[in-house]
C-alpha cells in the first residue's frame, strides 16, 4: 500500500471532508480523495488507469482509476482530472495506464490549407 501525506495539500481545498459514494455520485473530485486518504485509505499499488472523454474540441476530460484499500475493503475510485490530482500522481510516482479503446483515443486530422 502507498500512504499518502495529507499534510502536503492546500488547507483550503482539504478543509472540509468530503464522503463520496459510488451510488450517489459517479465521479469523485480531489478533495473526495483527500477525504479518502484521511480516512484510512490507501493506494492498492502504483497504478491509476486514465481515461480520456473527448466532447468537443481538442481537450479531453481526463477520469483517472485510483485502487484504494483500507482494513478488509476495497473500492475503486474515478476522480475527474485537476491540478491536485497532477500533484499526488507526481508527488507519489505513480504509473498512469491509459485506455485505448476507441472511444477514447484522439485521432489528428491533417489541417488542408
Amino acid at each position: 500500500m502507498l500512504p499518502f501525506r495529507t499534510d502536503n495539500t492546500h488547507e483550503k481545498y482539504t478543509a472540509t471532508y468530503q464522503h463520496w459514494c459510488p451510488q450517489s455520485e459517479k465521479y469523485a473530485g480531489g478533495d473526495h480523495l483527500i477525504s479518502a486518504f484521511r480516512e484510512g485509505w490507501q493506494l492498492v499499488d502504483d497504478i491509476v488507469k486514465v481515461e480520456r472523454h473527448w466532447k468537443s474540441g481538442t481537450r479531453p476530460v481526463k477520469i483517472y482509476y485510483f485502487s484504494l484499500e483500507r482494513d478488509d475493503e476495497t473500492m475503486v475510485m474515478p476522480v475527474l482530472h485537476n491540478p491536485f490530482v497532477d500533484r499526488c500522481i507526481i508527488d507519489l510516482s505513480l504509473t498512469l495506464v491509459h485506455d485505448e479503446t476507441a472511444e477514447n483515443r484522439y485521432v489528428a486530422v491533417p489541417v488542408k490549407g
